[in-house]
Parts: C-alpha cells; structure tokens; sequence
C-alpha cells in the first residue's frame, strides 16, 4: 500500500495528513446520493499506511449509512462483518439496506479512484 504523509505543525503539534478521501454523487429517480469515500488508515513507524478498506459514509433520502468496503475479485464489496448468515441455508445475507446499483456504483467509484 502507499505510505501517506506526515507532516507535524511547528504552531500546535498537529499531525496534518493527505488521506485521499473525496465526495461522489450519484442522482437515481430524482434523487441525489452524497458519499464520501476514506481509505481506512493506521499508524506506522513512519507515517500512516492504508489497510486495504474504505469507509464510506453514505447520504442518501433514507438517511446516513456507514460501512467499509474491501476489494474481492475485482470488485469493491462491503466488509464480511456486514453479512449474516440465513439460518438452515448456510448462506450469507447483507444486512445493509443499500440497493445493488449503488454498492456497483460505490464499486466502480473507488476502482476509478484507486
């Protein structure tokens, strides 16, 4: 993963950093969906490292959702944490309500961005 810049504020000692989080938005059926996008970061000898996730905080007409996505096979997907499984079949089921348009969307916005 790429290192991230550190830099320290001489004034009041503040970490300032370049994370490469950015805003989308996305108009489906009249409707117009914020959603920024965070590379989850964690902390290195050197400076902050990117773990592989992004976060993202979604706005849209039923409200705010947050959740990680991680890349599998290509594709950007949400986090296992967000399944569960369906009981006597063994499968797995998104406990997210966000249509499957705009996790493709979200998907396609990130491998843009990566």
């Amino acid at each position: 993963m790429d290192q991230f810049n550190v830099s320290e504020n001489e004034e009041n000692d503040l970490v300032h950093y370049e994370t490469g989080a950015f805003i989308k938005t996305y108009a489906k059926d009249g409707a117009v969906y914020y959603a920024t996008f965070h590379p989850e970061l964690y902390p290195e000898e050197d400076g902050l490292d990117a773990t592989g996730r992004y976060l993202v905080v979604l706005l849209h007409p039923l409200g705010l959702s947050h959740f990680y996505m991680i890349e599998r096979d290509g594709k950007w997907v949400p986090s296992d944490e967000y399944f569960s499984d369906v009981p006597d079949d063994g499968s797995k089921q998104l406990d997210l309500v966000i249509s499957a348009d705009i996790l493709d969307w979200i998907s396609e916005t990130i491998i843009s961005k990566a």
